[in-house]
């Protein structure tokens, strides 16, 4: 349903960009930008075709004229966009058309409709929920951190931890919160602990946002060698983001690394 959304987004973003474009170039000059060189001097004209009771083609200096030669750039730009656009449209048409829906309900409908008894084994968001809500956490721990709420409640530290958790959710990836890991001989505590909707994989999640105390980072680049001793690697089970330095947070890596390991 995700990927669905997705393309129903693109598509009506896509038709909104082309009504508006169409709409804007009503607005443009007659002509079309026309650049020539002479003495080693490049030339800006407007090119007026002949029609009408034109008998010959005219041509306009524009060189001197900034805001006419950035209205005859943005209509080359906009003559060349819209037929993209317009292709892009089809090609998303096209694909909802034919994009059949994986999700459990989609699948097995008719399915439960004959053996309704069956329903609560088919269902992994259920299962994902059960397992996300199954642990303890130790709110003590810092507690004068706990600055931040995320949209399901949960006291969280950070800016960069409640974006994770948004987009988390936003994508139906079942995670824990500062989850004790459950090895007697690791005492860190995860930012987040997720498990893998495709595979059930667990998968942990740290996110530095003090990037710029240098105390904070060797502190956790200790923690990440502890999790190495005990199979707990980057590209492997470990994800580890960053804040930028000015504190800012960069949601579209955030969305790329769920993409790509947790999709």
């Amino acid at each position: 349903m995700i990927i669905l959304n997705d393309i129903q987004r693109m598509l009506q973003i896509l038709s909104d960009l082309q009504t508006d474009l169409e709409e804007e170039s009503k607005n443009f000059p007659e002509g079309n930008l026309y650049c020539y060189n002479s003495r080693g001097t490049r030339n800006y004209c407007e090119r007026i075709p002949k029609g009408g009771n034109r008998k010959k083609e005219r041509r306009i200096g524009v060189g001197r004229d900034v805001h006419r030669l950035h209205m005859l750039v943005r209509k080359e730009y906009v003559k060349r966009a819209i037929p993209l656009i317009k292709k892009n449209v089809e090609i998303c048409k096209d694909f909802l058309d034919r994009y059949n829906c994986v999700d459990e309900n989609s699948v097995m409908n008719s399915f439960v409709q004959r053996f309704p008894e069956l329903a609560t084994l088919i269902y992994n968001d259920d299962i994902n929920e059960e397992w996300e809500n199954d642990y303890s956490r130790d709110k003590t721990l810092h507690a004068e951190d706990l600055k931040s709420l995320s949209a399901d409640g949960t006291e969280m530290r950070s800016l960069g931890e409640i974006i994770i958790s948004s987009r988390l959710k936003h994508y139906g990836i079942p995670y824990r919160y500062e989850a004790e890991i459950g090895h007697p001989d690791i005492s860190y505590v995860p930012d987040f602990t997720i498990k893998r909707p495709r595979d059930g994989k667990i998968i942990y999640w740290e996110h530095l946002g003090k990037v710029n105390d240098e105390d904070y980072l060797k502190k956790n680049k200790t923690k990440f060698d502890v999790y190495e001793m005990f199979g707990i690697v980057p590209w492997d089970n470990l994800i580890i983001s960053y804040s930028q330095a000015n504190g800012g947070i960069n949601e579209k890596l955030i969305d790329s690394l769920i993409q790509g390991w947790l999709m």
